[in-house]
């Protein structure tokens, strides 16, 4: 959905897990409020690219479509089915890859990775880490 180049901010289970023991730890800087973590940011591209250089894929095909035009059928579809998770899950995405719609916490100065201790990582390192797992439970 879009143009592919909006970063936003991601997380592994493993890292949101470490995040939810740290704000326990730290309810003096952390009780009443949002927390803001992320391991990375990237664009879906990257996302993308990463995922295939993990997988050893040579060509993985994108297809890109408007994120406006998603979200103006998402919204006809919740109107005719308010039950419609495909609809939620389109407007889910829409609110992470449109532009200006605050999902990257790093730009947005949000981070609270610091205060938490909670260490960064790069997307190539993420996404090995999903096929280890992976080989491990597969």
């Amino acid at each position: 959905m879009g143009d592919g180049a909006t970063a936003f901010s991601c997380s592994t289970l493993q890292a949101i897990g470490f995040a939810v023991t740290r704000v326990l730890e730290d309810l003096e800087h952390t009780e009443n409020r949002r927390v803001y973590v992320s391991d990375f940011e990237a664009s879906a591209s990257e996302v993308v690219r990463a995922y295939a250089k993990a997988a050893g894929i040579l060509n993985l095909g994108v297809t890109y479509y408007d994120v406006d035009q998603a979200v103006d059928a998402a919204r006809e579809e919740l109107f005719k089915d308010p039950l419609s998770l495909v609809a939620m899950g389109t407007l889910g995405l829409a609110a992470v890859v449109k532009p200006g719609a605050g999902a990257d916490f790093k730009f947005e100065g949000l981070l609270d990775n610091e205060l938490l201790k909670i260490p960064r990582l790069q997307i190539d390192e993420a996404i090995a880490r999903i096929f280890q797992q992976d080989s491990k439970t597969g």
